[in-house]
């Protein structure tokens, strides 16, 4: 059975409490035990003082803190910067030509894995409405299947802003379809909400379907806000490569607090797939 989780981890220079939600975040990890997890808002600040100690971002840092567990030794860990973040100077810059001398500020995407990583990619997504200013991209890891063939694991994280989010979501699917004979899962934080039904028609046109929808779909499975969760915008899609007999359980994870404190603004989500 392969389990796939995915989580925004709620970077740490806007949510605050991170050595306390890291810990949560990596109990909720031993307990599921999934094989990948994939992460958004996986920020690296120099000067925050988690990253001071080890200078990792916060997806290393989750996976630090199993392997000091006895967890996930030797596991891999991919992590994509998407934007970096000008220091004292101006807001920010898509990718920087030359390293800041005051030091470099990023977020992006971390994947984890137990399984050998043998492909990667990303493709950076555009943004149309500035209002939305957040650079966006979507990742991929392969990994192989007993019979040689390669499983893909898609990590995602698009626009709020619905101009922004029809992109996002088109250049995803020609990104993804040169893979759609393999099994592929899609997941991450797609910030639209599910009753958007036509906002997410793209995807169902193009061979995937909604692993919530399909176990369960009276259930409106919402994941944010944390405080008071009322839309549906974290998500894992597979495409039809992938029997859906063969999708065997989903659940929302990191749903209650722990000493008043929740792991992150999103929920989690993991998947249990027969491959």
């Amino acid at each position: 059975m392969l389990k796939v989780m995915t989580f925004n981890l709620a970077n740490y220079d806007d949510h605050d409490q991170w050595p306390e939600r890291l810990q949560i975040i990596v109990d909720v990890i031993i307990d599921k035990q999934p094989d990948i997890i994939s992460f958004q808002e996986s920020r690296f600040n120099p000067d925050q003082p988690t990253t001071q100690s080890f200078y990792q971002c916060m997806g290393e840092q989750v996976l630090f803190s199993l392997n000091n567990r006895q967890q996930y030794i030797g596991c891999e860990i991919l992590t994509q910067p998407v934007m970096y973040y000008a220091r004292n100077e101006a807001p920010y810059y898509p990718l920087p030509s030359t390293l800041l001398t005051s030091g470099v500020e990023w977020e992006g995407l971390s994947i984890i894995s137990k399984k050998h990583i043998v492909e990667t990619g990303t493709r950076f997504l555009t943004i149309a409405q500035p209002s939305d200013t957040n650079k966006r991209s979507v990742k991929y890891i392969a990994f192989p299947l007993e019979d040689g063939s390669l499983f893909y694991v898609f990590d995602c994280h698009y626009s709020y802003e619905l101009p922004n989010f029809n992109l996002n979501v088109k250049e995803t699917i020609e990104y993804m379809k040169p893979f759609m004979g393999s099994p592929c899962l899609l997941m991450g934080d797609m910030n639209i909400n599910a009753k958007n039904k036509e906002a997410y028609q793209p995807f169902v046109d193009g061979g995937y379907y909604d692993i919530w929808e399909l176990l369960w779909p009276n259930d409106p499975g919402i994941t944010a806000p944390f405080d008071d969760p009322q839309q549906r915008i974290d998500f894992i899609w597979a495409n039809n490569t992938i029997p859906q007999s063969k999708i065997k359980f989903i659940e929302l994870v990191a749903k209650k607090p722990v000493n008043n404190l929740y792991a992150s603004d999103h929920y989690g989500l993991m998947t249990i797939i027969d491959y």
